[in-house]
């Protein structure tokens, strides 16, 4: 078999092996290799821990799709290296995706889930236990890669680890775009637009779909959730509520009267107590006009 001169894994590795006079398999000396170092690994100590982690390019079970590298599950079965993760999505009915693949919607782009590629294989030595595990699917990483990384939380009988442990990262949850207002979905797409007719002519057809992708979720409205102030509780949506008016008031009303006793910006000082009074009423009764002239709604 002629071999072709590019930089792909599996013409890599053939071409080390010939150079060194083996014409095995690839993935047969990959997985020879990877049993062998299992073997020196337990030799050292029958309490050390056997992991193997990575991007498999393999379904796990028979019934399950994707991949191009078949029967990695039984081969893992006959060197006792097992994997959890798998199990437990299983038994929880919690479909996992480690691959996934761009999805043109409208002027930009999504990913959607494909297979389960990428696992976590532990061996029986020493008996190591899940305690959980998953796979981060946020948005944030669609201008990553296709794959997301998978997690899992390993109790080690020997290693002194608890069974009770914190998950390795926590990430923001991304800004969404609130679909039943108008007003945001259409600068969403004005921004989206304005965006994708500027990306560069040159650019490949794969970073096309990730500069698309990188700009969906940018243009996405920041939202956050705040807690009612004295400075947002507006119940208006494009003009003050007579609270925020009243409470403006109240706060105007004591700052200047502050100001004038203590001569602050350049206010008149009120020296005399005669003063003081007669400048505390005027203030007062400022305030009660700017009341009198507000008109409440019931519920507030």
């Amino acid at each position: 078999m002629e071999l072709c001169d590019n930089s792909q894994l599996w013409n890599k590795v053939t071409k080390f092996l010939r150079e060194y006079d083996n014409y095995s398999d690839p993935l047969e000396y990959i997985k020879h290799s990877i049993q062998e170092r299992i073997i020196d690994h337990i030799k050292c100590s029958l309490d050390n821990v056997v992991l193997l982690q990575g991007d498999l390019n393999s379904s796990w079970g028979s019934t399950a799709v994707g991949g191009c590298h078949k029967h990695v599950s039984q081969w893992a079965g006959t060197i006792a290296l097992s994997n959890p993760l798998h199990s437990l999505a299983l038994q929880l009915s919690k479909p996992v995706f480690t691959h996934w693949r761009a999805r043109h919607i409208g002027s930009g782009a999504e990913h959607v889930g494909i297979s389960w590629i990428d696992h976590f294989l532990l061996h029986s030595n020493d008996h190591p236990q899940l305690v959980r595990g998953g796979c981060e699917d946020h948005n944030e990483w669609v201008v990553v890669s296709d794959h997301r990384p998978i997690w899992i939380d390993v109790h080690l009988p020997l290693g002194l680890s608890k069974t009770k442990l914190i998950v390795p990262y926590a990430i923001q949850p991304l800004a969404v775009i609130d679909r039943t207002n108008i007003k945001q979905v259409e600068h969403f797409q004005r921004v989206v637009e304005k965006k994708v007719h500027n990306i560069p002519a040159a650019l490949s057809p794969a970073d096309v779909i990730e500069e698309i992708a990188n700009i969906s979720v940018s243009a996405c409205t920041k939202t956050t959730k705040r807690s009612k102030t004295f400075y947002n509780s507006s119940k208006f949506k494009d003009r003050w509520s007579p609270t925020l008016v009243a409470k403006l008031a109240a706060l105007t009303a004591v700052t200047t009267m502050r100001q004038h006793i203590t001569g602050a910006h350049r206010r008149k000082h009120w020296w005399k107590s005669d003063d003081i009074e007669t400048g505390i009423r005027r203030v007062t009764l400022e305030w009660e006009h700017k009341l009198h002239a507000l008109k409440f709604d019931t519920k507030e």
